[in-house]
């Protein structure tokens, strides 16, 4: 697993590795965790910086703010039973689309099929948002169901009502990248002399343009 992903992550000098992702840190923070059936879900998140090598990608998107070694974004981390994995795959997903049907951004959400899977994941959804600039969509939050996979590696159980041991399903979701989420907004939002402030976000810049 580790030698998988060490191209694509940075490796210390003291030997720690920086995370791809808030998502490592959160479901270890349940580690060797037993929970009753009616403690879950945990919900959590973080926000925090990213740091991811694109070893694979080729030079391809790595000019401007697309693919960026340092990034920042908000985790959304989900523990929970069997029975409701579905639900709240679906309310994570939600969550992230809430965002830019706040911002009023073009986008489209993509159920991704096995060959496109995270590789920890047994259901994936990406939202790709619309770039006028590059003209095609791009992927801006994955939203991920991984069934027991994590919480077997982790030990992350659940006594059910009948008092059997379960590992618990987890998933994750972004909501999402700050950087990416800039440049779709500056290219659906760019006019002719500067840049039409989106109205969810005008109370927090006290301004609807800015001039270039």
């Amino acid at each position: 697993y580790k030698r998988q992903f060490a191209e694509d992550a940075y490796q210390l000098t003291q030997g720690q590795w920086l995370i791809s992702t808030g998502e490592i840190a959160l479901v270890n923070m349940f580690g060797g965790k037993v929970f009753n059936a009616n403690e879950l879900p945990k919900l959590c998140m973080t926000f925090s910086p990213c740091f991811r090598s694109e070893a694979g990608s080729a030079t391809r998107d790595t000019r401007g703010m697309i693919r960026l070694h340092q990034f920042h974004k908000v985790e959304l981390i989900t523990i929970c039973t069997k029975e409701n994995a579905e639900q709240l795959h679906q309310k994570k997903l939600n969550t992230a689309r809430k965002i830019l049907d706040a911002l009023k951004l073009p986008y489209r959400v993509m159920l991704m099929c096995g060959a496109d899977t995270g590789f920890t994941a047994a259901k994936q959804y990406d939202i790709e948002v619309w770039l006028p600039g590059m003209q095609r969509y791009l992927e801006i939050a994955s939203c991920s169901q991984c069934g027991t996979f994590q919480a077997v590696r982790a030990n992350i159980r659940y006594k059910d009502a009948n008092g059997k041991m379960e590992y618990a399903h987890t998933l994750n979701g972004s909501a999402l990248p700050i950087e990416r989420l800039l440049v779709a907004i500056i290219e659906n939002y760019a006019i002719e002399d500067g840049l039409t402030i989106p109205e969810a976000i005008r109370p927090y810049m006290s301004a609807e343009k800015i001039s270039f």
